[in-house]
């Protein structure tokens, strides 16, 4: 500043010292402000933009009166007109121009930059209440810009608005860390838990973090340390920034950041001048013979120079040299320590020197994590099932491990067939100690073991799926791994000790009617878990027939595994005899199985006399729930049919005709033959006969569902086979048709030998496979029941001739007033109309009285005594004392 010509000015300096370019005893600086000659061109233009003469002799000097000349070349031409060529100054001599005291003024001062100290970096994130400071860390992954007032190009862009001249500090993520937190509450036995930091990242530091050195095939252990100052070394250097583009990097000519171990001189005698004894705060696996070069292990760093110039740690030991270094001293036993221990806990402590005499320390545990290893054992056998380790506390089926870090976490778990990973890292931190492959060797175990995952108990059950017989032995593989990821794996044998399972015959067939001397055929069932043996033909079942003698067959004719546990079996004859006792012929059955161990079964087959012939008919709902119904004609027997007056509700035992239980309630599926006074039967036996007339046998059936009737279970099938239906002859004159029991065939009527009838829409006829079999398919919710006729004398399609005593219609039925009931006469008789209801109760005679010969009529008004009766099904008979004729009838109300 000149305050006598009022000339003011100033230079502003702008920048952020870091470490490099830190000056001992301070910088000096020297502003420099110098004059200059002022041209043409200026002092007019400011003329024109308005300046007076003396504003512009305030700031531009005019010499003296004295020169001969006050203006020079054609400085009295308009500005327009000048040679812009021309740039001679005018009031000034060229000879005096930056010469006198006029001429410059400087000025010179030091900036002393007041060092900090080196601050280490660390992890910690947490901030608010939880957030710790620490005047010697800095928080790490920080971004720092060096000049946030620069406009040059090179160090700010402004399309992105960002700084590009910025030093960046970002802590290591290759270091192995652990640090201990409280315990969660699922596992109250641990006070601390053992922490470390994932593989592929870093870990938030606190205080007492560990760095950790892993033990497998070697000791291996990467530490980067970090510090501000060695960052801002490095921005002194880093070709990318603009000003070491601009002016070359740094040569460091103050002093570098450089780190080391701590040093501590113990003299024995104070006052003696002997050489000191230096003791480095570092484990003797760290020495310096031990060191390589960081994240190139194969390389040796001799002079330590990765981590005196960049605080980097990389060491690496053989496994036999790592053991002997840390082995502690046993003065009772020496080169034996007790328990097999080792030193695994030890500190370091490094020192940081930023150059210039800034000195920082950082003190850190060192832990070092050796891999577990799985002893060797001989496991106790399994016994097929029988739990391995029933009490869950037998530690003879432990699987039991070796670790020098005592009291560390292990993880159990069994490598089965079905495991998905073809390999791990022993080391997750260090991919060079290897990889556990999961081959067919070791993928083995089988699916019944089960481990402990924290004690490495065994336990589980082997079943016959797991083992054949006699005794096996099994692959078992163990994978352990400890708090800090590091694995081993083992497979041991285990002997399964099998068990043969004797078989058994389940519960007798239902008794069923056979005629003796008729082929026989039956199912049985047989449980055997060995047939459950994976193996094939571990376990075989043969059967044989001890009573009665006779050729007896099997389907299939033995058993084999592997195959479900229980199985029917078919057991027949062509030729059923035996010692029959009280209707009955016992056969005995016996199982055995490859070890010869027997099951013997034993049952009772009811025998009927022997029948003209028998036929039987399937009654089946839409659910597939049926029932079948035997009916057929008597041999030389004595055979009834139950609705006549000398045997009225009478059954035939020698015929198996026995009661069954009441009618179940309306929703659940039944069918049976009905016989007055009865609750029903199965098996419905006539008498033969070579008169003329009709037998009748009545069927019932309810398809089941909520109501009785629900459409859903309909439609109901009707099945009979044709081939058991005897061909009209002489000795077998009548015909056999199958009528609904409402309409006395209205409804529909078919001819059970040859198929053919007539039926309703409601109701289907399909023919079986290779028409061997028919079925009646009724959809028809008001259909409960069918009649199979027995007609001595006509086809189903002819028409009635007086000559026959029998019911030729029922008109209407169903009916609600009154109906029809039409019949022939063959010779006049006394004859009796009478109506049943559905138990064999007679509720009304319409007629009895004597009819000539030839056809009739009477008219039923559905009353009993005057009372109407219920809706329902009743049976209008017809009798004259040796013939009889029935025909169903319905009541609506």
């Amino acid at each position: 500043n000149n305050p006598r010509w009022g000339a003011v000015g100033y230079r502003f300096f702008r920048g952020r010292p870091i470490n490099p370019y830190i000056v001992p005893g301070g910088e000096l600086v020297e502003v420099v402000a110098k004059n200059f000659p002022p041209s043409v061109e200026i002092v007019d233009t400011l003329r024109k933009s308005g300046w007076s003469e003396s504003d512009i002799s305030r700031w531009f000097y005019t010499y003296p009166s004295y020169f001969h000349a006050e203006e020079y070349d054609n400085n009295a031409l308009p500005l327009a007109q000048r040679d812009p060529s021309n740039t001679n100054a005018r009031y000034l001599q060229q000879d005096t121009v930056n010469y006198g005291w006029l001429d410059s003024v400087s000025y010179q001062f030091r900036i002393h930059v007041v060092d900090s100290m080196p601050r280490f970096l660390w992890n910690h994130r947490s901030t608010g209440a939880s957030a710790f400071a620490n005047a010697g860390m800095w928080k790490g992954d920080t971004t720092i810009v060096l000049d946030p007032t620069t406009t040059d190009p090179d160090a700010y862009d402004k399309a992105t608005r960002t700084y590009l001249d910025t030093l960046r500090m970002f802590n290591t993520t290759s270091r192995v860390a652990r640090r201990f937190v409280p315990a969660p509450q699922a596992t109250p036995n641990n006070i601390l838990d053992e922490v470390y930091n994932n593989p592929a990242g870093s870990q938030n530091d606190t205080l007492n973090i560990h760095f950790v050195a892993n033990v497998t095939d070697s000791l291996r252990f990467r530490a980067d340390i970090n510090t501000d100052d060695e960052f801002e070394d490095l921005a002194a250097i880093d070709e990318n920034r603009a000003v070491v583009k601009r002016l070359g990097a740094w040569d460091f000519r103050y002093g570098r950041t450089s780190y080391g171990f701590l040093s501590t001189s113990i003299r024995e005698t104070p006052a003696d001048t002997s050489l000191e004894t230096i003791i480095q705060a570092r484990p003797s696996w760290m020495a310096s013979r031990f060191l390589r070069k960081y994240e190139a292990a194969g390389t040796a760093d001799q002079f330590a120079q990765d981590f005196t110039t960049r605080g980097r740690l990389e060491v690496r030991i053989g496994r036999d040299l790592a053991n002997e270094l840390l082995q502690p001293i046993n003065d009772y036993d020496p080169g034996r320590p007790f328990n097999d221990d080792r030193n695994t806990d030890t500190v370091m402590t490094v020192v940081v020197n930023d150059g210039h005499g800034g000195i920082n320390t950082l003190t850190r545990r060192l832990f070092v994590n050796f891999q577990p290893s799985l002893l060797d054992a001989t496991l106790a056998d399994a016994i097929e099932d029988e739990d391995y380790n029933t009490q869950l506390i037998d530690s003879a089926r432990r699987i039991k491990v070796y670790d020098p870090n005592f009291g560390q976490t292990q993880a159990f778990e069994l490598i089965y067939a079905s495991e998905s990973r073809d390999s791990i890292q022993i080391d997750p931190y260090f991919a060079e100690a290897g990889f556990i492959k999961f081959d067919d060797s070791r993928k083995t175990t089988p699916n019944w073991l089960k481990i402990n995952p924290t004690s490495g108990i065994l336990y589980g059950t082997p079943r016959v799926t797991d083992v054949p017989y006699p005794d096996t032995t099994v692959r078992v593989t163990v994978l352990v791994t400890d708090a800090g990821g590091l694995r081993d794996i083992r497979t041991y044998n285990l002997t399964i000790r099998a068990k043969n399972h004797n078989p058994t015959l389940l519960q007798s067939p239902i008794i069923r009617c056979v005629e003796a001397g008729k082929p026989y055929t039956d199912t049985i069932r047989v449980t055997d878990v060995d047939l459950r043996r994976t193996q094939a033909g571990n376990e075989e079942l043969t059967f044989e027939v001890t009573e009665p003698s006779g050729s007896w067959k099997f389907s299939p004719e033995k058993l084999a595994s592997p195959i479900a546990d229980t199985q029917r079996v078919a057991i027949s004859t062509d030729n059923l005899q035996g010692n029959i006792v009280d209707g009955r012929i016992r056969i005995v059955v016996i199982v055995t199985d490859r070890q010869g161990a027997k099951d013997t079964l034993t049952y009772s087959v009811a025998v009927s006399d022997e029948t003209r012939f028998s036929a039987t008919v399937r009654v089946e709902n839409n659910l597939g729930a049926f029932q079948n119904l035997t009916f057929g004609v008597g041999g030389s027997t004595i055979a009834t049919r139950g609705d006549e007056a000398t045997s009225f509700g009478k059954l035939d035992s020698n015929y198996c005709e026995y009661e069954l239980p009441p009618v179940p309630y309306i929703d659940v599926f039944d069918a049976r033959w009905t016989i007055p006074t009865r609750n029903g039967t199965i098996r419905n036996i006539h008498p033969f006969s070579n008169s003329a007339g009709q037998s009748i046998y009545q069927g019932r059936f309810q398809a089941g569902g909520e109501t009785g009737q629900s459409s859903n279970y309909y439609p109901v099938r009707l099945t009979w086979c044709k081939d058991q239906i005897p061909a009209k002859d002489a000795n077998n004159p009548g015909s056999y048709y199958i009528r609904d029991d409402q309409s006395n065939g209205q409804l529909f009527d078919f001819n059970m030998k040859t198929g053919t009838g007539k039926s309703i829409p409601s109701v289907q006829k399909r023919d079986g496979v290779n028409s061997e079999c028919d079925t009646l398919l009724i959809n028809i919710t008001s259909i409960e029941g069918f009649v199979i006729v027995y007609d001595f004398t006509s086809p189903v399609n002819e028409e009635e001739t007086a000559s026959t005593f029998a019911i030729t219609g029922v008109a209407p039925n169903p009916f609600a007033g009154t109906t029809t009931i039409s019949f022939n006469v063959a010779s006049a008789a006394k004859v009796g109309v009478d109506i049943y209801d559905a138990v064999g109760t007679r509720v009304a005679t319409v007629a009895n009285e004597v009819f000539a010969a030839g056809k009739h009529s009477v008219q039923w008004d559905g009353t009993m005594n005057g009372v109407a009766l219920a809706s329902g099904t009743y049976t209008v008979r017809i009798s004259d004392g040796t013939n009889t004729a029935t025909q169903q009838v319905v009541v609506i109300r």
